[in-house]
């Protein structure tokens, strides 16, 4: 089968990637296009941005992209075009692709939360992809609460998906020498919402030895109050490296996309790490707690649950 993937395509570590290199190993014909490399903004959109709080693409680059997608989906003529986010995708495009080339299966796959009463500051990113919503023929998303949503802004047919991970990637790595940990505590993500907050109080408050690899912590006061408990970000198999090399890693979820899990939740699990997350109910349908992994509601019980495993560990040690 011809499938037409867009998508975030530029790191192996990248979720994208690791769907599209999954069809490719299921026997299907891919052509990709990458997101990446049309989302510029020029100097006045970022004053503007930080002065409204409010993120406006390109338009030079919004009409690159699509002038781009239409020539590589009609010189490629696919059977399916499978869509990942794609804020940049204009309704009238896919209108003009469908009529091209009818027989051709539009799906939509969304990880993140458009509806988010959180997000809706950046309702301008997500405009293009809403208005398209009606146009495509399936859609699949993370959340329960979305199918019913994605239905009220015109979605004909909009399924659940539960993700994985991405076996040629995550997988557990031989330690050197046994007992031999890089961290006791880990957390591996960006600087945003909720999670701020949880990564200061475990580092500051109950003085956990937390290291965090990822972006924009550098906009956080933690960061200069504790600077050696951050590092830069990390993939693929560095990402798996040092989930295998820490003693316990931690699951927060985003509270703007209204996460009930995220890809962590299967990816430290399928290194072998200790998964140490937030306590949801879909957490606690996929995992017995205790047993195959722990969690947690609030700050305290974290702290008190990191404490309690290092003992553990270190005695086994």
């Amino acid at each position: 089968m011809k499938i037409f993937f867009v998508g975030y395509l530029s790191d192996q570590y990248m979720t994208g990637w690791q769907r599209c290199q999954t069809f490719k190993e299921l026997g299907h014909e891919v052509y990709g296009l990458n997101h990446d490399n049309y989302f510029k903004v020029s100097l006045t959109q970022t004053i503007f941005k930080y002065a409204i709080k409010q993120f406006l693409f390109d338009k030079k680059e919004v009409f690159m992209f699509n002038q781009k997608f239409l020539n590589e989906f009609m010189a490629y003529k696919p059977e399916i075009a499978w869509i990942e986010k794609s804020l940049l995708l204009l309704p009238e495009t896919i209108e003009k692709a469908r009529k091209l080339l009818p027989s051709c299966i539009f799906v939509c796959f969304q990880e993140d939360d458009p509806f988010s009463p959180m997000n809706a500051a950046e309702f301008p990113v997500w405009k293009n992809f809403i208005d398209a919503i009606p146009l495509y023929h399936i859609h699949f998303v993370w959340r329960e609460f979305n199918i019913k949503e994605f239905v009220e802004h015109g979605a004909k047919n909009v399924y659940l998906y539960m993700h994985g991970y991405y076996e040629n990637i995550f997988h557990p790595i031989v330690q050197e020498r046994e007992n031999h940990y890089k961290h006791d505590v880990l957390f591996v993500g960006y600087a945003r919402d909720k999670r701020k907050t949880d990564i200061y109080n475990l580092i500051i408050q109950e003085k956990i030895p937390v290291n965090v690899y990822g972006g924009s912590w550098n906009r956080t006061l933690v960061y200069y109050l504790k600077p050696s408990s951050f590092h830069p970000p990390i993939y693929s198999k560095d990402y798996v490296e040092i989930i295998c090399h820490s003693k316990i890693s931690l699951g927060f979820l985003s509270a703007a996309n209204r996460d009930e899990f995220t890809s962590r939740t299967f990816e430290i699990p399928a290194c072998k790490g200790f998964l140490l997350a937030q306590r949801t109910d879909k957490h606690l349908e996929i995992y017995e707690e205790g047993k195959e992994a722990e969690f947690f509601s609030s700050h305290s019980e974290c702290a008190d649950k990191i404490r309690f495993y290092l003992a553990l560990l270190g005695l086994r040690g």
